[in-house]
């Protein structure tokens, strides 16, 4: 296979998402314990309509302080979860190697419009990309077929010379099902050396 694109996710990928963080936030500044904000969250389907741009981030904090009695106001829920956020300097690292290569480098992210304004304001290595698709501006999310689709009619890709890299399985089997190479990612050693082959250079 001859690779010309390589699309990562975000999330866990190349941010490291500290969930416990914010559920441990969310709990402290509200009436909830730590497994209900979890249930809060996780056990319906609020995140993914969060992630899709269906939930703004007023209508977010309004359905937190109902569902949770949270005591703060919009800025400490921004806050909040935008701290939850960090950057895996190794995985930026490799892909703004893989770009200097002369690969052409794509994001692919679920994420809600809080994390897009930091990602926008404070991201610096998303100059290096040569394009993004985010879930809250498409109304679509992984692991839906369409998402993906989406990525490759807007850049015009190959699905045959396409690696994407994403933390979930799931997401990596519907990106798999219209012949996109996908890699699950656990760790940066084991991310580079499944790409090192199709990537001769990171042998």
């Amino acid at each position: 296979m001859k690779v010309r694109n390589i699309v990562f996710d975000l999330g866990n990928v190349l941010n490291i998402c500290d969930l416990d963080f914010a559920l441990k936030g969310l709990s402290a500044g509200s009436n909830a314990s730590i497994e209900e904000v979890r249930a809060f969250l996780f056990d319906t389907d609020f995140v993914d309509r969060l992630d899709s741009g269906f939930i703004s981030n007023e209508e977010f904090h309004t359905a937190v302080q109902s569902g949770l009695g949270w005591r703060e106001d919009l800025e400490a829920l921004r806050k909040l979860w935008e701290d939850m956020l960090s950057t895996d300097h190794e995985m930026v690292e490799l892909m703004v190697r893989l770009k200097s290569e002369g690969y052409r480098i794509y994001v692919l992210s679920n994420i809600n419009p809080i994390h897009l304004d930091l990602a926008n304001r404070s991201f610096d290595f998303l100059q290096h990309t040569d394009g993004a698709i985010y879930s809250c501006e498409c109304g679509m999310i992984k692991p839906d077929e369409s998402i993906f689709q989406h990525l490759l009619n807007t850049f015009g890709l190959n699905a045959a010379e396409t690696i994407f890299i994403d933390d979930r399985q799931v997401n990596v089997d519907a990106a798999g099902k219209l012949g996109i190479t996908s890699i699950v990612h656990r760790s940066y050693i084991e991310t580079r050396e499944k790409l090192s082959e199709w990537i001769p250079t990171l042998r």
